[in-house]
């Protein structure tokens, strides 16, 4: 997270994964970021922006790339981060 005074931001890659009801397999990665606000001394999310990448060229969403670590970061290790929900806040973790 990068904040200044009652601001602040975060972004991160997070996996969907899964079954729809119509029986296709979900197996994606998402990218988001959090613009957060402190109100009252508690740090709440104003703002959600989520999206998947895409193929400048067609437009198309390019739900099968992996996330990638810069090598300044140390190499991608195949844990899954995972965004667990609860009210006006969200807390990223690896499994």
């Amino acid at each position: 997270m990068t904040a200044a005074g009652d601001l602040g931001f975060c972004s991160f890659v997070y996996h969907v994964g899964g079954t729809l009801v119509s029986g296709d397999a979900v197996d994606m990665w998402v990218r988001a970021t959090l613009c957060c606000r402190r109100i009252d001394g508690t740090w709440r999310i104003v703002h959600d922006h989520e999206s998947v990448p895409f193929d400048p060229e067609t437009g198309q969403a390019q739900l099968g790339l992996q996330p990638r670590v810069a090598a300044s970061r140390g190499a991608y290790d195949g844990s899954r981060p995972t965004v667990s929900s609860t009210t006006n806040s969200r807390t990223l973790s690896t499994r």
